[in-house]
């Protein structure tokens, strides 16, 4: 096997699964006990919501490497990072691959989905992670609080867009060192956001997919992060940075 074919062979996302795949490709999901409503509320960063508070999520356990969801697939529920980092992506017929997002704690993912009850594009787990499960078709049946929370679902999705944005209006301006900058504050910000240290972290993802998120090569990814590194700006060794 070539350098090439070797470096592709390791860092090259799974193929897509088909019918039950998720549930016997050797990485088991596993259900645990429930979120409350005022503990999903406060990891989203809101307000608690009063009313319903019997209501309760599901926390799925979902080992690195394994698929959350699928294009195409039913949009059963919505999920919420409790825990961990996922991977969000497109991935078109020919096999190429354009990430969109690494969601992480506090973060929400699949609601591109609900216009056609259908995920719009594929998750995978970077790393194991903690999902609370969010029925969003059934929250419409338990009164008040179902309602304000769907209305801070929506605002936690404006949230992500506005990041989205953010970043992708700088895309065509920036230079690399800037972009890959501007990537790693970012991270930062959202780490202090979640509670965790925002000056020393370990990047989930690959310098492949960092590199297909800012619209660099892999060499140039790792290129700019050791030139950034070489100059003072950050420490980085392997994924720490």
């Amino acid at each position: 096997m070539n350098t090439t074919t070797a470096l592709h062979a390791a860092t090259a996302t799974p193929a897509s699964p088909k019918s039950g795949a998720r549930a016997c490709n050797g990485h088991a999901v596993k259900d645990t006990s429930g979120t409350s409503l005022s503990e999903l509320c406060s990891l989203l960063g809101f307000p608690a919501i009063a009313g319903d508070d019997d209501m309760r999520f599901l926390r799925r356990r979902v080992k690195a490497g394994q698929w959350v969801y699928a294009t195409s697939e039913p949009l059963d529920a919505v999920y919420a990072v409790f825990a961990g980092s996922v991977k969000t992506l497109l991935i078109d017929p020919a096999g190429n691959e354009q990430i969109l997002g690494f969601p992480q704690k506090g973060d929400l993912l699949g609601m591109d989905g609900i216009f056609a009850n259908r995920h719009a594009s594929h998750a995978i787990a970077l790393t194991d992670c903690e999902l609370i499960v969010i029925p969003f078709n059934e929250l419409s049946q338990r009164g008040s609080a179902a309602t304000s929370l769907e209305n801070w679902l929506f605002r936690a999705t404006s949230r992500e867009l506005s990041r989205e944005h953010s970043l992708v209006g700088l895309l065509g301006t920036l230079s690399a060192d800037a972009r890959v900058a501007r990537f790693l504050v970012s991270l930062s910000e959202r780490f202090a956001a979640a509670g965790y240290s925002p000056q020393s972290f370990r990047l989930a993802m690959t310098r492949k997919d960092i590199g297909n998120y800012l619209g660099l090569t892999l060499e140039t990814a790792s290129r700019t992060l050791s030139a950034l590194d070489a100059a003072g700006y950050i420490s980085v060794d392997q994924r720490e940075v």
